[in-house]
């Protein structure tokens, strides 16, 4: 999403468009346990959400989930399996985390996983499999691993899984 706008759509077709005052977004995430949609601020570092029954289609559906200190929200992800939300920042790096039953509506119920040397946390998936979170970086292009079973709430649960040669990693 660029320029603050967000488009809705019930069919497939625009229907309504809405300008935030952000610059842009540079994520979106929805939550289908809770049924809400979250928006990455790209200027600012704020995280929207939005509860789907609302439409979505009008400032009034939206509210500050939290205001990070951070200047943008990079990449969010959430895990079905652990009920859990990531999200990544720009300037510090910073891998935030949300336990979907808190309803991540209020910034008490976020925390800092985990404060990377990084400057951008870009890019997240989970290997469901061995139940490993993946984490990819910018400016040093590191990929960060964490196992599933330390709930990934603490730095000393991620470690580096490889250092690539690469500046950034925009995707996993």
């Amino acid at each position: 999403v660029f320029l603050g706008w967000i488009f809705s759509s019930s069919d497939g077709s625009v229907g309504f468009v809405y300008f935030f005052s952000e610059v842009s977004f540079e994520s979106l995430a929805i939550d289908q346990v809770n049924n809400v949609l979250y928006a990455g601020a790209g200027a600012n570092g704020i995280i929207y959400r939005c509860t789907l029954s609302t439409g979505c289609d009008s400032l009034g559906d939206f509210s500050i989930a939290t205001d990070t200190a951070e200047s943008a929200i990079m990449k969010m992800y959430i895990d079905p399996v652990n009920n859990v939300r990531y999200a990544g920042s720009n300037t510090g790096g910073m891998i935030f985390r949300c336990a979907l039953s808190t309803g991540c509506d209020s910034a008490s119920d976020f925390t800092t996983a985990y404060d990377t040397p990084e400057t951008w946390s870009y890019s997240f998936v989970v290997d469901v499999n061995n139940a490993v979170l993946y984490s990819g970086s910018a400016t040093g292009g590191i990929i960060y691993r964490c196992l599933l079973s330390t709930s990934c709430d603490a730095a000393g649960d991620f470690t580096t899984a490889y250092d690539t040669p690469q500046g950034y990693i925009h995707a996993l």
